[in-house]
């Protein structure tokens, strides 16, 4: 299989499903990088589980580790921030984009960096449509593009780009440092999702419960009921 072939014999594009999955590769940079950055919209437990010892480890050894997630569509998982929780304890910084008036948070984003003596040694950034759920890491058509840092001009320059990127994200207003305090607003919000609102249209519940279910089948998520602009969502 792909996943068995040491880094350098692949190619850039990650094609996903069993024949390629994403997974061994994080797993493969997150023990090379002192530095792991990460931004993706959707967290659930089934694939912060698969991550949750390589990165504890990265902290036992004083890598850094900088991660974003959001509460788009109130679809990243309680359970799965309670786990961030721990990491954070750890020293990770974790933040959670706030996507308020609108506004959608839709990244996938992998970023892991070895810096020796204030110099980059080694460098790759994943960039596609991976979320972190076990589906998406492990069997579902998830295509991720590998962003190679080199010393030459151009991929130094480019991958560079991708760090800075992400920083200013980091520093975004609207994103908050996950907290107990904000666990507990999100974790009433998110219930609150799960009963059915007299606004959602029946297509809009089955698109969402859909969603869930195929997307997420490791979470045994509840029939959820979307939010108005869950609904617009899923309608549009």
């Amino acid at each position: 299989a792909m996943h068995n072939l040491p880094i350098s014999a692949r190619g850039h594009l990650i094609t996903g499903s069993q024949d390629d999955p994403l997974l061994p590769q994080l797993i493969q940079a997150i023990e090379q990088a002192t530095c792991i950055e990460v931004a993706v919209s959707f967290i659930q437990p089934s694939g912060l589980k698969l991550l949750f010892e390589p990165l504890s480890d990265a902290l036992k050894r004083n890598a850094s580790i900088a991660l974003l997630t959001s509460d788009y569509l109130s679809i990243t998982h309680p359970e799965a921030l309670r786990m961030l929780l721990l990491l954070a304890e750890r020293g990770a910084c974790i933040k959670v984009f706030e996507c308020k008036n609108q506004i959608s948070f839709h990244l996938k984003s992998y970023i892991f960096t070895q810096i020796q003596q204030g110099t980059t040694v080694f460098g790759q950034a994943f960039i596609g449509s991976n979320n972190i759920s076990q589906t998406a890491l492990l069997a579902a058509h998830e295509w991720a593009w590998r962003q190679e840092w080199h010393p030459s001009p151009w991929a130094s320059t480019e991958f560079q780009r991708i760090r800075q990127a992400f920083n200013q994200l980091l520093q975004h207003p609207a994103c908050q440092p996950l907290t107990n305090q904000w666990l507990e607003r999100y974790q009433h919000h998110y219930q609150q999702q799960l009963r059915t609102p007299a606004t959602a249209t029946a297509t809009a519940c089955d698109a969402l419960t859909a969603y869930n279910v195929h997307v997420f089948p490791f979470e045994h998520t509840e029939k959820a009921s979307p939010s108005p602009i869950q609904a617009e969502a899923l309608m549009a």
